[in-house]
């Protein structure tokens, strides 16, 4: 567990139709050193390794369109750990 009681082995299985943690909560996994942002994802669904911007000034709703979506001035926000449905929350890997 880390400081949020997240199993860090379960931050690339989320797929949540709604919230489980507070939209934008960022940890860091102390083994590993890898930070994880829990995050909306808007427009487009993403797979492992898609990299995503963010998509409004929240801070947590990111898009992986940049042809005509809703990418928010081309800032780089992550990437995907898996899957994660349009409209769904999940977590990406910030740094």
């Amino acid at each position: 567990m880390n400081k949020a009681g997240i199993p860090i082995s379960s931050f690339a299985s989320h797929n949540d139709a709604s919230p489980l943690f507070t939209p934008g909560t960022v940890v860091r996994d102390k083994s590993t050193g890898n930070v994880y942002k829990y995050i909306l994802v808007e427009d487009a669904a993403l797979a492992l390794g898609d990299v995503v911007e963010y998509s409004d000034a929240s801070g947590y709703e990111v898009t992986k369109d940049r042809a005509g979506g809703a990418s928010l001035g081309r800032v780089v926000a992550g990437v995907a750990l898996g899957t994660i449905t349009d409209g769904y929350y999940g977590w990406i890997q910030v740094s």
